[in-house]
């Protein structure tokens, strides 16, 4: 699928989930937006379409933090379909909830 010039593989057969939340279109748009030269943390981060769309909008890097190796995978799958596979885009499978306290507490990122 496409969208904003960028690409987004969906799978309309095989899940109740598309792997791209149509409603969250203009917040993608927003991100992208504003995302030049920041350091982006996508968390529960799905297939990645929020880093994605910081990425193409010139982050200086995405942290994308999901629980399930599929969904890291496709986002992954998702970067490289828009020709963003930069080491500075980092994929982390781990529990969002406790990535985050452990940064709190330690200064954890990754």
């Amino acid at each position: 699928m496409s969208e904003g010039g960028l690409r987004f593989l969906v799978n309309l057969t095989d899940y109740l989930d598309t792997g791209l939340f149509l409603d969250d279109r203009l917040l993608r748009e927003r991100i992208r937006a504003r995302a030049r030269g920041r350091d982006v943390l996508n968390l529960f981060a799905y297939t990645c379409a929020a880093s994605v769309a910081a990425a193409a909008g010139e982050a200086r890097s995405t942290t994308s933090v999901d629980l399930s190796n599929a969904y890291l995978a496709w986002g992954r799958r998702n970067f490289a379909l828009n020709g963003l596979d930069a080491p500075r885009h980092r994929f982390l499978r781990e529990d969002a909830v406790r990535w985050l306290e452990r940064a709190a507490t330690d200064g954890a990122t990754g």
